[in-house]
């Protein structure tokens, strides 16, 4: 068996997310509308999420005992108010966990989450927006 390929396991962690009607980047920024939509403080803002990919660790049996990776991904979430961002966490928890991934040639059965982090304010834009950084992770068979 190939050893699990991150990059397939991190698009299906994405496509999970734009699947439950969220504005998503991958590894960046999103491409599509996001953020304050006019001038900050002043105009409606889009909230969105993006996905990093953290760490993927290789285990299994005897035969194969490279063939099992557990693979863990972090999701910033961000809205102008505590409100929106707790939103945000809220659509993601429901995408991901219990989640079963679609990943070519592997069985990846439950998404969990690892560490969930409340919104925090975060001062270093203006106007503040507030942000929270769940992490989750998957094991793939």
């Amino acid at each position: 068996m190939a050893l699990a390929d991150p990059r397939t396991h991190h698009d299906a962690v994405v496509g999970a997310l734009v699947a439950a009607g969220l504005t998503v980047g991958d590894a960046e920024p999103p491409t599509t509308a996001y953020g304050w939509q006019g001038v900050p403080g002043q105009s409606v803002f889009d909230p969105y999420a993006i996905v990093y990919p953290l760490s993927q660790s290789f285990d299994g049996g005897l035969g194969c005992s490279d063939a099992d990776s557990d693979i863990g991904w972090q999701v910033t979430c961000v809205g102008s108010s505590r409100a929106q961002c707790d939103w945000v966490i809220a659509k993601v928890n429901d995408a991901l966990i219990g989640a079963v991934l679609t990943v070519s040639g592997r069985y990846v059965p439950r998404v969990r989450c690892t560490d969930v982090t409340g919104a925090r304010r975060d001062d270093t834009t203006q106007p503040p927006l507030f942000i929270s950084t769940p992490r989750f992770a998957a094991v793939s068979t």
